[in-house]
């Protein structure tokens, strides 16, 4: 009868219970979370000082005493006042295009060579200027320089100069550029440097076709995995 009722199916097998569970989504990726966290809370407290200044600049006199985020009343004559009565303001513009887009080119440009020579070329000292540009970053040269600055700045004849602005701010962001620009070439091999200068490129050709472009690829394609 047992064997009957084995092969007639009375007797049926009961499902296993499982009992390792797999992890869930968020257990597999709580480093991603967190990362993402991290960036979404920095985003957050750089643009709300921003969101501020755009409200208060559409919020009439009595709200802007108050203090809400929010306001009760949109004002949009602060705007008309600005063109219509400002006559300096296509020059303040033109001023800060002007100083910025030099800054950012001139930056740039010194960032890269320097963080290329740094990394590929090796010369004498290396060590030494990146410690300096390190130990740059923990004072407050904003307020040390001042003096200095001024005084360069006399030297050169660039008081009371739209230009003399930019040399300024090259300064103040040259170290932790050319950091930047230094972590980057770090990700290009250094057989692919030796290879084209093998293959007859020079320092120019090789900064370019191969430098350049391979630690934009390797910094894209580093930031599109870990998102």
């Amino acid at each position: 009868m047992t064997l009957e009722a084995v092969h007639d199916g009375a007797i049926t097998s009961r499902p296993r219970v499982a009992t390792n569970q797999e992890p869930g989504w968020f257990r597999e990726n709580r480093a991603l979370v967190a990362r993402h966290a991290v960036i979404i809370f920095f985003l957050v407290v750089i643009l709300l000082p921003l969101a501020w200044v755009l409200m208060m600049s559409v919020k009439s006199l009595p709200d802007a005493m108050r203090g809400d985020f929010w306001p009760r009343r949109f004002d949009f004559t602060h705007y008309s006042f600005v063109f219509e009565r400002i006559a300096t303001l296509p020059i303040n513009l033109f001023n800060s295009i002007y100083v910025t887009t030099a800054t950012v080119l001139i930056t740039t440009v010194c960032s890269v060579l320097a963080g290329y020579s740094l990394v590929h070329l090796k010369p004498k000292g290396a060590g030494a200027v990146v410690v300096v540009l390190l130990v740059s970053l923990y004072f407050p040269v904003r307020v040390v320089s001042i003096i200095s600055i001024y005084e360069t700045q006399h030297w050169l004849g660039l008081i009371n100069n739209t230009s003399g602005l930019i040399l300024p701010y090259i300064t103040l962001q040259l170290a932790i550029s050319v950091l930047i620009m230094r972590s980057m070439f770090q990700l290009v091999p250094h057989e692919m440097i030796e290879a084209a200068k093998m293959d007859g490129a020079g320092h120019w050709r090789t900064l370019w076709l191969i430098a350049c472009r391979w630690s934009g690829t390797a910094s894209w394609s580093s930031s599109s995995s870990t998102s």
